[in-house]
């Protein structure tokens, strides 16, 4: 019962009444520590984006209050563990980005409570969204790469030296200092010129 007192005056009828009416968001808050139960009507006043992401499906709001990490700094190369963790091998391209989507909404939403809550730093709220987009790339690159070897083999160089992809990241990306409303700048690298060595080739 704190948890319907102490959002009934705090936040519009609509929001409350769909969350209130998740019997998931009701439990998951009855269990979440009592920081982020007084917290939960500041960071949905302020900020439409968490208000319609905790609002938008049954099972986020539980998901994200089971997440231990958004009362508790991340570790570094967390992010890209845990979105490694959630990939399967048979994960097709509809489904990885589908993943991502997910990923990234989840991420956001964690790091910009930690924010609005006051649990973390500026530098660490810059850390954590450029740990998002790094878990990002380094995801889908991953996932390119799988894919496109099954089809066309593996990029070698004229001697057979594999020619792995270098994605370089540029400006803030590179210097850990993402914001919410940061786009990221990429470069792409190869070592050497080559043929792939499938029966599918390419150049």
């Amino acid at each position: 019962e704190i948890y319907t007192l102490s959002l009934h005056d705090a936040l519009p009828i609509s929001i409350h009444t769909t969350i209130a009416e998740n019997p998931a968001a009701v439990a998951a808050l009855d269990h979440a520590p009592p920081a982020v139960r007084e917290s939960l009507p500041r960071v949905l006043a302020c900020s439409d984006f968490i208000a319609a992401s905790c609002t938008r499906s049954a099972e986020f709001l539980p998901s994200l209050l089971a997440d231990a990490s958004l009362t508790t700094a991340r570790e570094p190369g967390a992010p890209a563990a845990a979105l490694r963790r959630a990939s399967p091998d048979t994960l097709d391209e509809a489904g990885a980005m589908r993943l991502l989507r997910e990923y990234r909404r989840h991420e956001s939403v964690r790091i910009a409570w930690r924010d609005l809550a006051g649990w973390s730093s500026v530098e660490e709220s810059l850390c954590d969204l450029t740990g998002m987009a790094d878990a990002s790339i380094a995801f889908a690159h991953d996932f390119a790469w799988r894919t496109l070897v099954a089809q066309h083999g593996t990029p070698r160089s004229a001697d057979g030296a594999v020619q792995s992809l270098i994605v370089l990241g540029m400006g803030k990306l590179g210097g850990a200092e993402l914001n919410f409303s940061s786009d990221i700048d990429l470069v792409l690298l190869f070592p050497e010129n080559g043929d792939t060595d499938g029966r599918r080739a390419v150049r």
